[in-house]
């Protein structure tokens, strides 16, 4: 496929490459760590990719007085989760920076955008009960690319003490 500066490509990833040096990036190696906010009443607990999701043993998501509003926060980048590159909360702890990058994407079995070629930046805080996050997407690839994010949100309502585990005999 020839890929003049104005095309537009629809992306996915896929396990194969037909060049043979090229060594395909297409999942994250690296530990879960977390990343927590709090303002107020209210606090945020994310993942290092800047995500919440929801698992069995997890208590990521946004709460507010000791009920968790947030339960998922998913951030995808043509249906797959992108690579990260780093994270981080600010010393007085008021905001999460998370910088990712995309893995390689592929069309018709062809790489059209190599591993590394967008940023993608996130940023979110917490203000007077509310979690705000802005998400950026830079292309360094030369090419004109149009990848689909797609964000997963879910809440469960659930008690602090349920999400730690705890059951309820009834729920108000």
């Amino acid at each position: 496929m020839n890929l003049s500066k104005d095309t537009t490509v629809p992306l996915r990833v896929e396990n194969r490459s037909t060049d043979a040096q090229h060594i395909l990036v297409h999942a994250d190696r690296s530990a879960e760590r977390i990343r927590s906010l709090k303002y107020g009443d209210t606090f945020a607990v994310f993942n290092h990719f800047g995500d919440m999701r929801l698992i069995p043993s997890g208590e990521e998501g946004l709460y507010l007085d000791g009920t968790r509003f947030l339960s998922t926060f998913m951030l995808y980048l043509d249906g797959f989760r992108p690579l990260l590159l780093g994270s981080t909360v600010r010393d007085d702890n008021d905001q999460l920076i998370v910088t990712l990058t995309n893995p390689d994407l592929f069309v018709d079995g062809e790489l059209c955008l190599p591993a590394n070629s967008l940023h993608i930046s996130k940023r979110a805080f917490l203000l007077d009960a509310v979690c705000y996050v802005e998400i950026r997407v830079e292309n360094y690839s030369g090419q004109l690319v149009d990848p689909v994010l797609t964000l997963s949100v879910a809440a469960d309502f659930k008690d602090i003490y349920e999400v730690c585990g705890m059951a309820r005999e009834k729920h108000g």
